[in-house]
């Protein structure tokens, strides 16, 4: 027999997502949403499409949301898919026969799709068709809708030259600044009738790497916390919050501190990274190493990573 159901208090249920409905309300990277607007503008003006677009960044900037806004301020129809959910040609056939006219594919994590796929995918961004040899040899040609491809990647690198030559604008993400991530974390605040002060988001910011999914996590840790001790997001609620959860004052966690803890002079590979801390070197390249790389406490050399001069002051402070 089954244990009788107990009652509980109603959950807290916060909406973190806080998705921007609009361009005008996604905070950050302007100079990408300027280029963005530009475009939107020519196409509702000249009825021309938008064009293939790559949005480069790390992860938790916001990519696939800026696609979809583009897609929402045009009023246009779209798929969205994620690289790797593409596994063989029929997958990528049913995909593509089944886009929108004049409408959008978007791609997040593009680099995960295999090199097969994306070389039938930019003879389709170049005239709508791609040409394929079926198990038989048999010459498959498979005619798409007409379509602007946006691709969101972490890792432009692991694409190829001729895919790459196919995209009209390939867009950077600039990591947020303090006061934008301050500004989100306040917005997050006030959307759950929270109440946080100034000084305590924006040290919530400081130390969030410059990633707006980051910040939300940090202040849902917060918030978190804060109901253990007496509910009051303040200052010293929040440096207790993000210390607990092994965040220091410069926003390293501790597998950024076990980074810097292993590197030296003697430049280091990934692949050693990953033997000597245990942290695989997908985390290391698109979570860890770039916020290390963007404060000047590392540096990529042609021969591995090694510590700047700030790094290594960083490291004598470090208590292992």
């Amino acid at each position: 027999m089954l244990p009788k159901l107990q009652s509980s208090k109603p959950v807290e249920r916060l909406n973190l997502s806080l998705r921007p409905r609009s361009l005008t309300e996604y905070i950050g990277c302007d100079n990408t949403k300027k280029i963005i607007n530009i475009a939107i503008s020519a196409v509702k003006s000249s009825g021309l499409m938008f064009g293939n677009t790559l949005l480069v960044g790390q992860r938790g900037m916001g990519k696939t949301t800026l696609a979809e806004l583009v897609c929402k301020e045009l009023n246009a129809q779209y798929r969205l898919v994620g690289g790797k959910a593409i596994r063989n040609v029929a997958d990528l056939n049913s995909l593509m026969m089944s886009l929108p006219s004049n409408g959008f594919l978007i791609i997040d994590e593009v680099h995960g799709l295999r090199q097969e796929f994306t070389d039938l995918l930019h003879q389709a961004m170049d005239s709508f068709t791609y040409t394929y040899a079926d198990i038989d040899h048999r010459v498959i040609t498979i005619r798409t809708p007409p379509f602007s491809l946006i691709a969101a990647t972490t890792s432009e690198g692991r694409l190829t030259a001729p895919f790459l030559s196919r995209f009209r604008r390939r867009l950077y993400l600039e990591p947020y600044t303090p006061l934008n991530l301050q500004t989100i974390v306040m917005n997050c605040a006030k959307n759950n009738n929270l109440s946080i002060d100034s000084r305590s988001a924006y040290e919530i910011a400081v130390r969030s790497n410059g990633v707006p999914r980051l910040a939300l996590n940090n202040f849902l840790n917060v918030h978190e916390y804060s109901k253990s001790n007496g509910g009051r997001m303040d200052l010293k609620t929040t440096e207790e919050s993000l210390a607990l959860h092994g965040i220091d004052s410069y926003g390293l966690n501790q597998q950024q501190r076990q980074i810097i803890k292993v590197l030296d002079t003697i430049p280091l590979g990934v692949q050693n990274i990953e033997s000597r801390t245990g942290i695989s070197q997908e985390s290391v390249l698109n979570f860890y190493e770039p916020y290390l790389l963007q404060i000047g406490f590392i540096e990529r050399t042609a021969r591995g990573r090694i510590l700047t001069p700030a790094g290594k002051k960083y490291k004598t402070t470090m208590r292992f």
